[in-house]
């Protein structure tokens, strides 16, 4: 026995001595290499599809580890069997032979219907190659329910692949960094509704992408089905593609038509993730593909238009989502692309809020129909190419009051080819009910595609019964202000109306204008026959009846109408214009008045530059105008022999002096016709006219009609033209014609006859003479300059085509034109540049400054007193005295100044201040001699402190952190944070909260730790410069000499930036102090003076 186990040693002995060195030393043998592929539980297998062989079909669940990375052939899961796919960080590459349906073998994986299948944690591919799948190959064919979580599906290497996934039937949900990567021009994945020899799949097919997916899917997603898929099964019901979330850069084809976009109605629903195509077609209501191509929730910031607190990513969408009643708020710029139609009897108001509507699409508009549209808000609504309305009216085929409605209010502009349409309704021979209300809006028409004129309002000759209120609008266009063709009953009041052909053109139907102004071209009066558009240009306001021969009445009732023809009624259609009548009761017209039709236009009232006579109502009489820049006006009663009917026409005539003689003569007499005077007439004083007519010596009956020429005699007197000289005179005279025929004596027309408005004056140039300068000596010794080139104080001439020096003047006498200039430059402007100056003086003040500018003006200048007060005091009083003592109106231009307008005569000012008690209203400690009462003025006033309670500020008392960083929010404006404040030691309820958030997102303070801020602790005169430098962004300027201040402080560069910016100055020249306690005076004074011109 002891033999034997001597023997057992011995062996033992000799098996020890051969072990290896390195494993004697404690290291461990290398394991052995792994030969299998995959296992199930503890069994392992040589390939992935024997383990897959090995899974039961009773469907329970079985997971399938992949032991290493390798290279097999194609999978077939059959029915019945549910297999969890571990990829476990390994590569699965897939190889010949593959699988599928008999003849058809391309697939990678085939996952028949009836079984379960995920994949996860790693990765399939293809090998490429010989050895790839075949051309057309599909990576995995999927009739199952298929999971894919944190796994890759790669073919991106492989061309031959048409498909990574193709979803025939079943459901496939990814989850996790699941990445689907095809091909360049390949599918990642499709949902083809299929069938097969037994018919439909009526289960359909899914494809779910959900929140909880992060993963990316690159190459086409395709959407379709079989070919003998009938039409109307509602396949598309059942073959639905869900995406919450995720990267996809992708396009969506149609596979019935793979060069085809998908169609909009495909049951495609995109509630989240990032897309490199657009895919608002399948975005659904409450979510919105943003300008990045991220799909989010709408909310108040991404969403287009609101209604309540539902947010709409399209204008289009919230309109027609509105219930009667509700108003749609535009929350951003808008395009519109459709036409949004509002009807069925529904009212909605839209609320463009500071926002814009663009038309992008020709022949879209909002179209009201049997409905009501209010506008609301600043805003405009704009064709980007005209061609039609932003806004078109269209009525019913039954009277009705209110069929159709539209308001616009103020701060509503409006543009397109027309402003708003009131148009016919297709198919219908009447349309009624049509409303147009504006009140303040703006309409703007603009010349169409066709270069077309625009029209600001457009009624249609079609339409039976409208109604038109404009209240305060303003209507442009390049074109005609309003054409009314149909039957509308229009009223205007106030506002303007202009276009640059015609102001209103009516044709059918009721107008009533009050007080507004209506203007229209300034070309020659032109009418041409038309049986669908306008027919008169360059008036103010036309009437031609349309060749529908619908009733016309017009009533003026006050208003300014200007046009070379104020007022033009016409029969250019040659209907009779029976059933027209004109009624003009006040107003005043620029330009002629023509009625061209006998007894259509009656006039009772109103001024004119034109001669109504031919057109005045029975018992109504034409006199002399009481008013400036008219010629006439109408009363209904006959004037007397003291208010004599009297106008005033103008002439021109030319002489020259026998003084000048030679080549001069000839020369001057080769141009003189030239010369013209205009505007006299007009220029005359309408009190002075009688005054005229009295020393004629005539004596006009209660019935003549009485005329003053003023003839305006421009004579030559002296020239030298050799040296650049050459005098005018110009003398205006009044002759008296009574009933036409001049009698009496004339009357030179004075300077003081006249109103001052201005007369221009054209002097004839002879050849070669080009003068720079213009003095005009009137005949009350005043002096005018006019020059070529423009020096201050002095008026400019200019030549014209016909080569005559023009200018204005509103009095007469000599112009002497010279090659040189004389003129000398004031020291500063005047307003005239020979007119005399008055001092302007300045009483003295205590307790602030009066300045004045300019300290000496003539009459009508403008002078500007700036008031100062001294720290702690306001003006009390400031008067402006002439030098009668009568006190002067002063306007008040803020800022410490006033303006008054400049007599003939000195002036003197006089101010006094005093104490400012106003900060004593709300804190008793702080007097207004203090260094720091205007900071804490300031602060009141704008919002940023209270004081600390009991009416008391506490200048002296240590400021806090939370003061400070208060102070600074508040002066920003208390901005919203994004975020609360994570510090322990800050309550969310403290009134400083929300303050050190924002501190905080801006980089102002980052606390004491990491945990606290020590909103308590006393803020350092160092910490409240740094503080005030990082929220108002400072740059540090240069250094400072302050002895306690090292260049590498935290401190450093926020006190040279407050220094730089008179911020503070330190405590004394050397030092700044920025380890004492800084007080609350000195904290407000800071912000004060940081924020002054902010």
């Amino acid at each position: 026995m002891k033999q034997r186990i001597l023997a057992i040693l011995l062996s033992l002995t000799m098996m020890f001595t051969l072990v290896p060195t390195a494993m004697a030393e404690g290291e461990m043998a290398e394991a052995p290499a792994v030969t299998k592929v995959a296992k199930v539980g503890n069994v392992e297998y040589a390939t992935l599809a024997e383990a897959v062989e090995a899974v039961p079909t009773d469907s329970t669940e079985t997971e399938i580890v992949l032991l290493k990375d390798y290279i097999g052939s194609g999978i077939k899961v059959v029915a019945g069997k549910n297999i969890v796919f571990n990829l476990n960080g390994k590569t699965y590459t897939v190889d010949k032979p593959t699988v599928g349906s008999s003849g058809t073998e391309t697939n990678g994986f085939q996952l028949l219907k009836d079984s379960k299948v995920t994949f996860k944690n790693g990765t399939l591919d293809s090998a490429t190659g010989a050895d790839s799948l075949p051309n057309g190959g599909i990576l995995i064919q999927n009739y199952c329910d298929l999971t894919l979580e944190n796994v890759t599906l790669d073919t991106s290497a492989n061309s031959n692949i048409s498909y990574v996934i193709s979803n025939n039937f079943g459901s496939l949900t990814a989850k996790g960094n699941t990445v689907i990567k095809a091909a360049d021009g390949k599918v990642a994945f499709d949902l083809w509704y299929g069938m097969n020899s037994n018919g439909l799949y009526d289960d359909g097919v899914s494809v779910t992408f959900g929140t909880d997916f992060t993963g990316s899917v690159t190459g086409k997603i395709e959407y379709g089905a079989h070919s003998r898929v009938p039409s109307n099964s509602n396949w598309k019901d059942k073959a639905r593609l869900t995406i919450a979330n995720g990267n996809f850069d992708t396009t969506f084809v149609d596979s019935n038509n793979n060069d085809g976009v998908a169609p909009e109605d495909f049951n495609i629903t995109i509630i989240g993730g990032t897309f490199s195509s657009d895919v608002s077609a399948y975005v659904p209501n409450g979510y919105i593909q943003n300008e990045n191509g991220a799909v989010e929730t709408l909310g108040e910031t991404n969403a287009v238009a609101k209604v309540g607190d539902t947010y709409y990513k399209t204008l289009a969408g919230a309109v027609t989502a509105a219930k009667n009643g509700e108003t749609v708020t535009l929350l951003k710029n808008a395009e519109m692309t459709e036409t949004i139609r509002i009807t069925d009897g529904k009212k909605i108001t839209l609320a463009l809020d500071g926002h814009d509507v663009v038309i992008k699409t020709t022949g879209k508009f909002f179209l009201v129909r049997n409905g009501e549209l209010t506008v609301t808000g600043t805003g405009m609504i704009k064709e980007e190419t005209p061609y039609f309305a932003p806004i078109i009216i269209k009525g019913g085929a039954e009277k009705s009051e209110n069929y159709s409605v539209v308001n616009v209010e103020e701060g509503v502009i409006l543009e397109g080819w027309a402003g708003v349409m009131i148009d016919q309704t297709s198919n219908t021979t009447n349309n009624y009910g049509m409303v147009l209300n504006v009140n303040g809006a703006t309409l703007k028409g603009v010349k169409d595609t066709d270069n077309a004129e625009g029209l600001g309002v457009y009624v249609n000759g079609v339409v039976a019964d409208a109604k038109v209120t404009l209240n305060n609008a303003t209507l442009t266009a390049d074109g005609y202000g309003m054409y009314l063709a149909g039957n509308a009953d229009t009223t205007i009041t106030g506002g303007t109306v202009s276009g640059t052909t015609t102001g209103i053109e009516i044709r059918a139907g009721k107008l009533t204008l009050d007080n507004c102004d209506v203007t229209g071209g300034s070309g020659e009066v032109t009418k041409n026959a038309n049986g669908n558009g306008s027919t008169v240009n360059n008036a103010a306001l036309a009437i031609s009846q349309h060749t529908t021969k619908k009733d016309i009445d017009v009533t003026i009732n006050g208003g300014t109408y200007t046009g070379t023809a104020a007022v033009y009624q016409t029969d250019v259609q040659g209907t009779g214009s029976e059933n027209v009548k004109v009624n003009v009761n006040n107003g005043k017209f620029n330009g002629t008045v023509v009625g061209e039709t006998a007894n259509k236009l009656s006039i009772t009232g109103g001024y004119f530059t034109s001669d109504p006579t031919a057109y005045l109502a029975a018992s109504h009489y034409v006199w002399a105008s009481d008013k400036d820049g008219y010629t006439y006006m109408v009363k209904d009663a006959a004037p007397t022999s003291a208010d004599q009917k009297i106008t005033v026409v103008d002439k021109t005539d030319t002489a020259v002096s026998s003084d000048i003689t030679g080549n001069d003569e000839d020369a001057i007499n080769g141009v003189i016709s030239k010369a013209n005077v205009d505007g006299v007439a007009e220029a005359v004083t309408p009190a002075k006219k009688a005054d005229i007519v009295s020393k004629s010596n005539t004596n006009p009956g209660d019935n003549d009609k009485v005329e003053i020429e003023v003839a305006v005699k421009v004579e030559a007197k002296a020239a030298d033209l050799a040296n650049g000289k050459l005098t005018f005179e110009a003398s205006p005279v009044a002759t008296v014609k009574v009933n036409g025929t001049a009698t009496g004596t004339t009357v030179p027309v004075t300077n003081d006859m006249l109103n001052g408005n201005a007369i221009t004056v054209k002097l004839p140039l002879p050849t070669g003479f080009k003068p720079e300068q213009i003095k005009h000596i009137s005949s009350d010794g005043s002096v005018e300059y006019f020059l070529k080139t423009a020096k201050r104080g002095a008026k400019l001439f200019t030549v014209d085509s016909d080569n005559c020096a023009v200018f204005t003047i509103t009095k007469f006498s000599t112009f002497e034109l010279s090659g040189t200039v004389t003129y000398v430059e004031p020291s500063y402007y005047s307003g005239s540049s020979s007119a005399p100056t008055y001092s302007v003086t300045v009483d003295k003040t205590e307790n602030g400054s009066v300045t004045v500018s300019p300290k000496s003006a003539s009459k009508g200048d403008t002078v500007t007193v700036t008031v100062k007060p001294d720290s702690g005091y306001v003006l009390e009083t400031l008067t402006v005295t002439d030098k009668n003592g009568n006190e002067l109106t002063l306007k008040d231009k803020g800022d410490g100044k006033y303006t008054f307008t400049m007599p003939a005569g000195k002036v003197e000012v006089k101010a006094t201040f005093m104490e400012d008690n106003s900060v004593l209203n709300f804190f008793y400690d702080v007097p207004n001699g203090a260094y720091f009462y205007e900071a804490v003025k300031w602060a009141v006033e704008n919002g940023i402190t209270t004081g600390v309670g009991n009416d008391l500020f506490a200048p002296e008392q240590s400021c806090t952190r939370a003061q400070i960083v208060t102070f600074l929010w508040r002066a920003a404006g208390s901005p919203e944070p994004k975020t609360a404040s994570s510090f322990t030691d800050v309550s969310a309820s403290a009134y400083y909260a929300k303050a050190v958030a924002w501190a905080v997102e801006n980089g102002i303070t980052n606390g004491m730790t990491e945990t606290t801020f020590a909103p308590d602790a006393t803020c350092t005169r160092g910490q409240s410069v740094t503080f005030l430098y990082r929220a108002l962004k400072g740059t540090a300027s240069g250094s400072t000499n302050f002895t306690d201040v090292k260049s590498d402080a935290f401190y450093a560069d926020a006190i040279s930036w407050a220094v730089a910016n008179n911020v503070t100055n330190g405590t004394s020249n050397t030092t700044f102090s920025p380890n004492a306690d800084c007080t609350r005076a000195e904290i407000v004074t800071f912000l004060y003076r940081a924020y002054q011109g902010k």
